[in-house]
């Protein structure tokens, strides 16, 4: 699995953006759009067992999810919208989602056409879709049908591809603001590995400490949902010193969380420090939840995000672009930088990637032998 992730994450991204300077010293990229058509073509290849890998196909399928994201939305909350004459507004929508169904659905037909060509065990892909086709009940021993499956391929779409472009687009955002982790980080990647090397994600785990908690770190200041999750309870129970009688809807906020004074310590400051050789504080962030409803797709997400962030820390220096909106130097009242403006459906995205997810990229110029 991992290795469909890095074709389809770090070495697309990779050779996209050498070829872009194979005739320019320097380019200007969009890594907003960059990393987001990698997640989806990295989750298409394992959700549907192919990707659409052109950029002008990739985007059709962020098109089909953002779509999806409105469309499930307006028919949750707003259920008369769904009657004529008023569904004729929700039309655009519901066109994209059929088409993102259909190719789920055509995704697993080709599947069972290859396993009804006699192909060997050895030969099948090592994907998702797979392992969704031969998964079955422990008592009853029924396997899924091909409309569950295709359910399951789309869900898994909707799920793991923009929560971890959005952490992409925040983690990259973060480096533009707080230049000396950014400096640290690049270091340390450039420290352990050449340039011949492509970096996977156990590299990432026994080698980068401070990417990683760059990382965490991340999750902690920029939170990608408010997690406002809410649970009802079942029975009249006790929590820090307030009754809850049964039936009561409890949720969180995220935001909140993250910022308890007495859980982090200056919360209001972006400190990747504060995670190295600390694995207590680790179990404070609940990006991925915990628990038997945690996130089924957090290891793939941090195979992900790891591998692209240090391969493009390893082979590119990086630097805003004259101009930038948001800077180390657009700062609040209490010195700390401003972070672009959001707007929140899936997740919390940039409302201006256009003009505030901007990076000059130029092929790194140093190399460096130690910390």
């Amino acid at each position: 699995m991992e290795d469909v992730i890095l074709e389809h994450g770090a070495v697309a991204l990779l050779a996209k953006w050498n070829a872009e300077l194979a005739n320019n010293e320097v380019i200007e990229i969009n890594y907003r759009n960059d990393t987001q058509l990698a997640t989806f073509n990295i989750m298409s290849a394992l959700a549907f067992g192919r990707s659409l890998s052109g950029q002008a196909d990739s985007s059709v399928i962020v098109d089909w999810i953002a779509a999806t994201a409105v469309y499930i939305g307006v028919s949750i909350n707003f259920k008369a919208l769904l009657r004529f004459p008023f569904s004729l507004f929700i039309a655009p929508w519901l066109a994209k989602y059929k088409e993102f169904v259909q190719f789920g659905r055509e995704s697993v037909a080709l599947r069972r056409e290859l396993l009804a060509s006699g192909v060997s065990q050895d030969d099948l892909p090592k994907d998702m879709l797979q392992a969704f086709i031969d998964a079955e009940d422990p008592d009853s021993k029924v396997k899924m049908t091909s409309q569950e499956i295709q359910a399951e391929s789309v869900g898994m779409q909707l799920a793991g591809s923009e929560t971890t472009a959005a952490s992409l687009t925040w983690a990259l955002h973060l480096c533009t603001l707080f230049p000396d982790a950014l400096r640290r980080a690049t270091l340390e990647v450039r420290s352990q590995f050449g340039v011949s090397h492509l970096i996977r994600y156990t590299d990432c785990r026994k080698t980068l400490p401070f990417l990683e908690s760059f990382v965490y770190e991340t999750f902690r200041y920029t939170p990608i949902t408010s997690g406002f999750m809410p649970r009802t309870s079942p029975k009249g129970m006790e929590l820090q010193g307030h009754y809850i009688p049964a039936g009561t809807r409890v949720a969180f906020n995220l935001l909140a969380l993250n910022n308890r004074r007495d859980v982090w310590e200056s919360p209001e400051n972006f400190i990747p420090d504060r995670f190295v050789d600390n694995e207590e504080g680790k179990k404070n962030i609940f990006a991925f939840s915990y628990g038997p409803r945690s996130c089924v797709g957090q290891n793939l997400a941090w195979m992900e995000i790891m591998t692209i962030l240090a391969n493009l820390l390893l082979h590119f220096d990086i630097a805003l672009p004259e101009g930038a909106v948001y800077g180390p130097d657009n700062v609040d009242s209490n010195g700390i930088p401003l972070l672009m403006e959001t707007q929140c459906h899936i997740v919390f995205a940039p409302v201006h990637p256009e003009r505030d997810c901007r990076l000059r990229l130029s092929r790194r110029k140093d190399v460096i032998t130690s910390v």
